[in-house]
């Protein structure tokens, strides 16, 4: 850590300075002699790195930056000239006293160790332990610093080695000066010397216009006299036909071209003209790819601007717009003989072709267009003249009565059937004040008149007119026409006034017959539950003995005594049943049957109610099966009512089934819908086509007559079916003689089960769902407004008017279920549901019953319960 001991070191830096100030001022690269002597001066005075830092504005604060712009390292020390950390590092805060010390001509030196903290955080990260800055000046401005490290060890840099090294960067500086001051030079010498060409070149451009501006002279002057000619021509002719065969004519002698053709602008959407060739053209050249055909014709029209066109075997194409006003009414195509683009001249002798052209062109088009509506005018009032006469003879023959009426009510026309109406037949009213000569006219008519041509809204008024002893019903309508007239229709409404009296009457006497079905069905309903009331308490007690005496309580019975009492307690118990089944559809009937819900666990009761039959069973030796899986989900529905379709099911399957037959039940999930599916089946005798739908029609069975081999009254299927759809599920039979039967009840799973929102928003999109019951459609609700859907309900046709004003509609599903064929027949005749997509619902399948739908025009049909991704997906096709 000492300084040179020895001159020999200070003769040495002063050589190398020297060397540096040789380099620097001889050497034409200025940069490269600063990187040179660099190294010179690290080698000389035995450090590891020297460099040098410009320093700049920051451009949004102004404050000073330094940069590292050269750099020299000796062998084994890595560079820095890449380090972002000394690119635009500002002096403030951490370098200030460098830019205090640096900016007074001073310099800093010494261990780095010795620094402040500020300053030794970024000098150790490069590794330097000693240091020697010195500042560089450019024109007398700070303009950065040059500087030596030693990375190895601590030195101490003496005054005279400062003092040959703050030499060494004045003559950077001085070399910086020089470079600049030459730069500048230069540029002075290249600006100037552009300036002279500019001016040489502006000379020569001049000498050349002015002798192209003598030779387009007395090419104008020969193009004039040809223009002038030609328009003379023009102007002589008056059908376009003849005016476009000038063009073509004219076009090729002035321009010398081979072809000419001429194309008009057909637009056949906004803002698209396409080319309509006026004159034939050979096969081919009309073809977009050829080099003149309808691509050039069309980019003409389209931009309104010539378009050029160079062929392949020489020669040039040029499209050239007719314009009316702004826009391009046609185009004329030329092939030009000679090759490349045509001159100034030439093109503006063509503009000026053109604009004669298209004058002409238009003048004749619209001396036609002329002729052609003066002819149309002449026809048009003949026309209007057979018009009238056919509006006369129409107003006359008219069976209603018609009147027109100006001003403050002066009649200005009327046919005789408004005379007829009134009972002045032979009057003229032409030209008559109705307000000064009212004649039989009522004052409520005038006073209708009058304020119908003070508001000038249209009004209706019926009224009666005397005729005779009795009186006629007429019905006006008035309707402004004008600022000043009217039109009045007047009708003989006497027949339809009697017919509303008549339907008055009639809709009375059906409202007392209603009230007396009520009362009727009301006290059926007291007299099926006194009935039921009466009978169950006897049959109870003969059931109570009958099961006494089978017990042997009082005294011991043979065998003959114990069929006898089997005998009375099935009849007894068949008869209770008969009872509950009657009370049960009454209720279902009226409406009063209500259910409660909870989740069902299906499968158990379906084994509870093989159970509850396993006599019946064991008497007949019928096998009987039950399938169904452990993870079954739980349905929604009244186990009570589950429970007792079931038992009917199977009651009806024993019954069909013959001695050692078979009987099963198969409780799955439905893989196309969310629902639990329970199929009740058997190997009886199975059921014809014909007899199917008379099965659920209450206290009918499959065989009529007395004879029919099978006892029952037919209330057991019906039932079956009035609670599946009361449960908002779905029935299904298949059936074939000598086969047997399989009854399938759908049922829906609990979780579905939601309480949505029927009516939509205001101008939602909805579906029309005709039914008479909503219970079965709650998760399809539910589905429709996920996918921004409303439900509208219909229980009539009358109703689609009000539902289609709601919004826009995207289909109709229709419950078949309860009247729905019908009111299907007359959803598909209404015009107002055109080609709308229509959907089947229905609780009750057979096997053709979606033939059936189809058939009747349904788009679809789907059987309950529904799946609402199927219906959804319906409706979006």
């Amino acid at each position: 850590m000492t300084p040179l001991p020895d001159s020999r070191a200070s003769r040495r830096l002063l050589e190398a300075a020297a060397r540096c100030a040789s380099e620097l001022l001889l050497a034409p690269d200025v940069p490269r002699a600063i990187s040179r002597s660099l190294g010179i001066l690290g080698e000389a005075v035995g450090v590891d790195r020297t460099y040098l830092f410009e320093n700049h504005r920051d451009p949004v604060t102004g404050g000073l930056r330094m940069s590292q712009r050269f750099e020299w390292v000796a062998p084994g020390i890595p560079p820095q000239i890449e380090n972002p950390s000394l690119q635009n590092h500002p002096y403030n805060p951490d370098f200030q006293r460098w830019e205090r010390v640096l900016r007074s001509r001073a310099s800093i030196r010494g261990e780095v160790r010795t620094f402040p903290e500020e300053e030794r955080e970024l000098l150790e990260s490069q590794g330097i332990r000693s240091i020697l800055v010195v500042p560089v000046f450019l024109e007398e401005q700070f303009w950065g610093f040059a500087g030596f490290d030693d990375c190895r060890r601590e030195r101490r840099f003496d005054e005279d080695e400062e003092s040959v090294l703050s030499l060494a960067a004045a003559g950077i500086g001085a070399a910086l000066v020089r470079s600049r001051m030459h730069r500048r030079m230069e540029e002075e010498v290249r600006e100037r010397t552009r300036d002279l060409q500019r001016q040489g070149e502006v000379l020569r451009q001049e000498v050349a216009e002015r002798q192209a501006g003598e030779r387009r002279l007395r090419l104008q002057n020969r193009f004039l006299e040809s223009l002038h000619q030609i328009s003379l021509d023009f102007l002589s002719l008056q059908d376009p036909r003849e005016v476009e065969r000038a063009i073509l004519e004219r076009a090729r002698d002035l321009f010398g071209a081979r072809r000419a053709y001429l194309v008009s602008a057909e637009t056949k959407s906004p803002g698209a003209p396409s080319p309509r060739y006026l004159r034939d053209v050979p096969p081919g050249e009309t073809d977009p790819r050829h080099p003149w055909g309808g691509d050039l014709a069309s980019e003409t029209l389209r931009g309104g601007i010539p378009r050029l066109r160079v062929r392949e075997n020489g020669g040039t194409c040029l499209g050239l717009p007719l314009l009316w006003g702004e826009d391009a009414a046609g185009a004329l195509l030329l092939d030009l003989q000679d090759p490349g683009t045509p001159s100034a001249d030439r093109l503006l002798l063509a503009h000026a072709f053109t604009d004669l052209a298209a004058l002409s062109w238009r003048n004749a088009s619209l001396h036609e267009a002329l002729l052609k509506q003066l002819e149309e005018g002449r026809r048009t009032r003949a026309v209007l003249e057979e018009s009238r006469e056919r509006y006369r003879r129409l107003v006359d023959h008219a069976p209603l009565g018609i009147v027109r009426l100006e001003g403050g009510g002066r009649v200005v026309d009327s046919n005789a059937k408004l005379l007829e109406l009134f009972d002045t037949t032979g009057e003229r009213l032409a030209d008559r004040d109705i307000f000064s000569r009212p004649g039989r006219l009522l004052p409520e008519v005038l006073e209708a008149v009058r304020q119908c041509q003070q508001t000038r809204r249209p009004r209706a008024l019926s009224f009666a007119f005397p005729k005779g002893t009795g009186c006629k019903h007429l019905k006006a309508h008035l309707v402004p026409l004008g600022p000043e007239e009217l039109l009045g229709v007047v009708e003989d409404v006497t027949d339809l006034v009697e017919a509303e009296k008549a339907l008055w009457k009639r809709t009375e006497e059906l409202s007392a017959a209603s009230a007396d079905l009520t009362r009727t069905a009301r006290m059926k309903d007291e007299f099926l539950a006194h009935m039921s009331h009466e009978l169950r308490t006897p049959l109870g007690a003969m059931l109570n003995l009958a099961e006494a005496l089978a017990e042997e309580s009082l005294g011991t019975l043979n065998e003959a005594q114990r069929r006898i009492l089997q005998s009375i307690e099935e009849c007894g118990r068949h008869f209770l049943s008969l009872i509950g089944d009657i009370l049960d559809l009454s209720k279902v009937e009226a409406g009063r049957l209500d259910l409660v819900r909870s989740p069902l666990d299906v499968a158990s009761l379906a084994r509870g109610a093989l159970t509850a039959l396993s006599r019946d069973f064991e008497k007949k030796g019928i096998a009987v099966s039950l399938e169904a899986p452990e993870d079954l989900p739980r349905a929604d529905g009244d186990p009570k009512r589950v429970r007792q379709i079931l038992v009917n099911l199977l009651s009806n399957a024993v019954k069909f089934t013959p001695q050692g037959g078979r009987v099963g039940v198969e409780v799955l999930r439905d893989p196309l819908r969310p629902a639990v599916a329970v199929t009740v089946w058997d190997r009886g005798i199975g059921i014809s086509p014909e007899d199917l739908e008379r099965l659920f029609v209450p206290f009918v069975q499959g065989e009529g007559g007395l004879s029919r081999p099978f006892s029952g009254t037919g209330l057991g299927l019906s039932l079956v079916l009035r609670m599946v759809e009361l449960h908002g599920g779905g029935l299904q039979v298949e059936s074939a003689p000598g086969e047997g039967s399989r009854f399938t009840v759908r049922l829906p799973l609990a979780e579905e089960v939601s309480e949505e929102p029927l009516a939509p928003p205001h101008g939602v999109p909805s579906v029309l769902l005709a039914t008479r019951r909503l219970h079965p459609f709650r998760s399809l609700v539910r589905r429709f407004r996920r996918e921004g859907l409303g439900v509208l309900r219909l229980r009539t046709p009358e109703e689609v008017p009000d539902a289609l004003r709601q919004g826009p509609v995207r289909g109709v599903l229709v419950d078949w279920t309860g009247g729905g064929r019908e009111l299907f027949r007359d959803l598909m005749r209404d015009p107002d549901l055109g080609n709308l997509p229509k959907a089947v619902c229905a609780t009750l399948v057979f096997p053709g019953t979606r033939r059936e739908v189809l058939a009747a025009g349904a788009g679809a049909f789907f059987p309950l319960p529904l799946d609402p991704e199927a219906v959804l997906e319906s409706f979006r096709a």
